[in-house]
């Protein structure tokens, strides 16, 4: 089937910067993607299919014409941990009406009868790998939907640790590819990364928490009476330590 997504004659993806190179055009998304993920919490949703579309037209809209939109032709992608073979992703014809589903199952978790890490990232990735093997888009899939599917974990105040998505990527990936397809789906590899992300979000949360503490109880000290009067106190004795050169200087 002909690939309307490319440059003709070429396996490179159509791009604005009209980069030819793929070796190139990878590092320049990669940097683009980085830099507008900076400020990815600008884009406001309810996280809905419509969200879903304006993440990812964010995350590549400076680099590809396309971003924004669902696809309009299927895929397939050969998979290493396959064997060379691919997930078997969304019909195209079928993506808004899948991705509805899947998003609507995300938001119909009763998220606050989990009580254990391994109750929540077993759920969470269920519902992110169902997600995400509909693959709205050419390219960009896992980076929108791990956003996605992140932010929304946050208002049901389940915290995950978005970098270690991010440094792991060809980890999370493989896992997700594992976590989709079919019967022979093995969810153990991304339930992993997920709690991980989970422990680590709720411990780097603690660990500001504990530093705006510290920062609220110092600041009561310097503003209390007793602070103040040592405040004062510390003034006036420099006060009198410059009074007293200056005498002696006189002298």
């Amino acid at each position: 089937m002909n690939d309307p997504y490319l440059i003709p004659n070429s396996f490179v993806l159509k791009n604005k910067l009209n980069i030819t190179n793929q070796e190139k055009l990878d590092i320049a998304e990669s940097a683009i993607s980085k830099a507008k993920l900076h400020s990815i919490l600008d884009v406001k949703g309810n996280f809905d299919y419509k969200h879903l579309m304006d993440l990812h037209k964010h995350i590549l809209g400076d680099i590809y014409e396309w971003a924004g939109q669902p696809r309009v032709m299927d895929i397939e992608k050969a998979e290493p941990v396959l064997s060379g073979m691919s997930v078997q992703y969304s019909n195209h014809k079928q993506i808004p009406t899948e991705a509805v589903a899947a998003i609507n199952k995300l938001k119909n978790v009763n998220w606050s009868n989990l009580d254990t890490y391994e109750q929540k990232a077993e759920a969470f990735s269920k519902n992110m790998a169902t997600l995400w093997q509909v693959h709205p888009f050419r390219e960009g899939n896992t980076r929108t939907i791990t956003e996605f599917c992140v932010q929304y974990a946050a208002t049901q105040s389940i915290f995950l640790n978005q970098n270690l998505f991010a440094e792991n990527a060809s980890f999370t990936r493989n896992a997700l590819v594992m976590a989709s397809i079919g019967e022979y789906s093995d969810f153990s590899h991304l339930n992993r990364i997920v709690k991980d992300a989970m422990e680590s979000g709720d411990k780097a949360r603690v660990s500001v928490k504990e530093k705006a503490e510290q920062i609220k109880s110092t600041s009561k000290d310097i503003f209390s009476l007793k602070g103040v009067k040592e405040i004062d106190a510390k003034n006036k004795a420099q006060q009198d330590q410059t009074k007293e050169k200056k005498r002696d200087h006189s002298r």
